[in-house]
């Protein structure tokens, strides 16, 4: 190789490194996120009191039977089953407010009729002795054939209740035995 070709190719090379370091800029893509960043969890909200949800063995279950039926497996229509509960609480100065939830299954009976059923699901806080809030839902789920149970997710956002100075709050969630047709 003479100089002339040495040149041309350390030339040729040079602007190729040009070239590509000019145009790399621009396919530069940067992402502009317009989601806010999460929220931090101060060491006072890890400590902060969260009461506990819990489930009475009588509320946990609820079966439906075919009128006049009570009692007899033949005549069960559905049996529905909480199976879990858990809660998220969130608090301020002067306010406690919680999301409950509870996961479950509706076992469809000999009587079953394709359709959606109706789970009185009540939701009750008690501090001390005393109720401080109670709500009934009845809580539609879809059974779409009367062979395999169905799972369900029920929720209650709006459990919101003055800052108790003590820890004698319990959640209680279950069905509600007095709704039962």
């Amino acid at each position: 190789m003479d100089k002339k070709s040495i040149y041309r190719f350390s030339l040729g090379f040079g602007l190729v490194i040009a070239a590509a370091s000019t145009l790399s800029g621009c396919f530069i893509h940067k992402k502009v996120d317009n989601v806010p960043p999460e929220p931090q969890i101060t060491e006072a909200q890890l400590r902060a009191y969260c009461p506990i949800v819990l489930m009475r063995d009588d509320t946990a279950f609820y079966d439906v039977y075919e009128r006049g039926g009570e009692g007899d497996a033949n005549k069960v229509m559905y049996q529905a089953a909480i199976r879990d509960v858990t809660r998220t609480c969130n608090t301020t100065d002067t306010t406690l407010s919680m999301k409950v939830a509870a996961s479950g299954r509706v076992v469809p009976g000999p009587m079953f009729k394709k359709g959606t059923v109706s789970l009185p699901i009540r939701v009750t806080v008690m501090q001390g002795d005393s109720v401080i809030y109670s709500k009934l839902r009845n809580y539609p789920v879809e059974i779409s054939n009367g062979v395999d149970a169905t799972q369900f997710i029920f929720s209650d956002d709006q459990i919101s209740f003055p800052k108790p100075t003590s820890k004698n709050i319990r959640i209680f969630v279950g069905y509600d035995r007095g709704q039962k047709k």
